[in-house]
């Protein structure tokens, strides 16, 4: 067998000259993921509710090639000022992240959440007291709006699809080598879901219901997109420091910051450098043959609980 393409990492894990857009980026995963892709040779396009926190995700480029645009994904309104703006500026991307998503807010103080010791009644008055709006709100972002935001952006991620033929001639920055492997990758969609789609051990319902959602539309999304050679990939990570985790972090830090093995077996949250070795992965030509897969990076927690995985 002759090798046609060079297998240095360079080469293989280059994202040199992609033009992304990334929601939810002002601040944790989505963070890291634009700076990520930036620090590497990256174009990122931020949307996010907040042009403050987008600022700070700003404030992070190496390059300064993250931009913001102010949107909400639950916007039509808003993605199509976003989807006009880099169409006007760019007139492709290659990759769209749908990272944006919010967890079901809670009922009171920190640390009210039912548990083993609560009465059924009690248990009973905190779930049947929520208003359908706190359960829908949920689903809207986290399901339904990267559907949307998906749609959104078909068309620009199909001109990245055309453009990839005459990357070379457009960005002599790429050496011929990754501008080779580059031809080989289509555009991609990847989508934030959670290791909550999977399990079963926690009493967030909703919040985990419209994970699992997320992870099987995605999917399905990657089989309706193949006549258009899109392709659509799921990341599913555990406990990182962000906001959505901020109650197991307390919890944690209540036992002096130790993270049992029975929690995570590798008794830490996930670092920076490996959600942005991740997302560099699969936005690089090393992963251009990944469609329709779901990667989970939880440090083995799904190992230690009732899942589905």
């Amino acid at each position: 067998m002759t090798i046609q393409a060079p297998l240095e990492s360079e080469s293989m894990h280059s994202v040199k000259g992609l033009i992304a857009v990334v929601t939810g980026a002002g601040s944790g995963i989505g963070q890291i993921m634009a700076t990520a892709l930036e620090h590497n040779g990256a174009k990122v396009y931020i949307l996010g509710r907040t042009l403050e926190k987008l600022k700070e995700t700003v404030a992070r480029a190496k390059f300064g090639n993250i931009i913001p645009i102010q949107a909400s994904v639950t916007s039509h309104d808003d993605l199509q000022r976003a989807v006009d703006r880099i169409r006007d500026e760019e007139g492709y991307i290659n990759l769209l992240i749908n990272n944006a998503g919010i967890s079901t807010p809670n009922l009171g103080p920190p640390n009210t959440r039912p548990g083993p010791k609560w009465s059924l009644g009690r248990v009973r008055d905190y779930w049947f007291s929520r208003s359908y709006e706190d359960y829908l709100a949920v689903m809207q972002t986290n399901t339904v709006a990267n559907l949307i935001v998906s749609f959104a952006f078909l068309e620009l991620l199909d001109q990245g699809n055309k453009m990839r033929e005459a990357e070379a001639a457009l960005r002599p920055n790429l050496n011929p080598a990754t501008a080779k492997m580059r031809s080989w990758v289509s555009s991609q969609i990847i989508t934030t879901s959670s290791i909550g789609g999977f399990g079963r051990d926690h009493a967030a319902f909703i919040y985990n219901a419209s994970k699992a959602a997320t992870t099987h539309m995605m999917k399905h999304l990657a089989t309706y997109l193949v006549p258009f050679g899109i392709r659509s990939n799921i990341i599913a990570p555990g406990f990182w420091h962000t906001g959505m985790t901020d109650d197991v972090a307390r919890g944690i830090a209540l036992t002096g910051g130790a993270v049992p093995k029975t929690l995570i077996p590798e008794q830490r949250f996930g670092t920076e450098q490996e959600m942005g070795g991740t997302i560099v992965y699969l936005a690089s030509p090393a992963a251009g043959y990944c469609n329709g897969s779901v990667f989970v990076i939880d440090g083995g927690y799904l190992t230690n609980h009732p899942s589905t995985y």
